[in-house]
């Protein structure tokens, strides 16, 4: 039987186990016959916020005609747990922050379908465990790519632009890893480089709103931040729990350069 793409349909299970897995698979196949001349293959779930002009633009850093694999570096720490214990401690794209496939490894990932099948247990971890070890392809991490924190609210509200920032500019925010999550905190980034973010749908309004919102602030000589409103706090866990008010200000760019020499004075006196 097939679907509307002419693609044979392929059941697929609910769990959290080989469910994903093969929807993973259906998906690689529906995405390349539906797009045959897309570069890449972009993979998001159902409350990732995607940026698609925003994220064509930050994937031109890497050569699409290679196997290139783009995603929030993660890993998980269940080593107890026996459909994580191979791929304990491997790097992976976090599935909540969305992946991006290179066409020729999406296409071969396909040659690999009954195998993939037969073996995954959880589409994130497994898929990461066998780029590595099969094709020696690693995940690459984009700034734009955010799987956590997942962004419950903002702190902007709108219309018009955010306000100015405060100086120094917002900092880094970390959550330790107690189960799995992703290897990097949550630093400050600009607005025009946000690709694919996981947030609760009540924010898909403001978010989606964003990049008409930086060629505003371009005009005015402005620029946006996007930065983890944690209440002062630099460390928050579980799971950036405290940390998922997304904020954003405007600032001028040489800014940065400032507010980085007297933070690092601070720190240093």
């Amino acid at each position: 039987m097939l679907n509307a793409f002419g693609t044979a349909l392929r059941p697929c299970s609910d769990d959290e186990e080989r469910g994903v897995c093969c929807k993973t698979i259906l998906g690689l196949k529906l995405a390349l016959k539906r797009f045959p001349e897309a570069r890449w293959i972009v993979r998001a779930v159902d409350d990732t916020v995607v940026f698609p002009q925003q994220l064509e633009a930050e994937l031109q850093v890497f050569d699409a005609r290679r196997f290139v694999y783009v995603g929030a570096p993660s890993i998980t720490l269940l080593c107890h747990m026996a459909k994580f214990a191979k791929q304990c401690g491997e790097l992976h794209a976090g599935g909540g922050g969305g992946i991006a496939l290179s066409r020729p490894l999406a296409e071969f990932l396909l040659n690999l379908e009954d195998l993939f099948l037969n073996l995954c247990r959880h589409d994130d971890a497994f898929l990461g465990h066998l780029l590595r070890y099969v094709l020696d392809v690693h995940v690459m991490a984009l700034p734009g790519i955010l799987q956590e924190p997942r962004f419950e609210q903002l702190r902007w509200s709108g219309p018009g632009l955010p306000p100015r920032c405060p100086l120094p500019l917002p900092p880094s925010v970390y959550s330790p890893m107690e189960d799995w999550g992703p290897l990097q905190p949550f630093a400050p980034t600009d607005a025009v480089r946000l690709g694919l973010v996981h947030a609760d749908p009540a924010t898909w309004p403001l978010l989606a709103a964003l990049p008409q919102l930086v060629e505003t602030a371009s005009k005015q000589g402005l620029r946006l931040l996007v930065y983890a409103d944690s209440q002062g706090h630099r460390i928050v866990y579980p799971h950036f729990r405290g940390a998922t008010t997304l904020a954003v200000c405007s600032y001028e760019h040489a800014e940065r350069l400032l507010s980085f020499q007297a933070s690092v004075a601070t720190h240093a006196s």
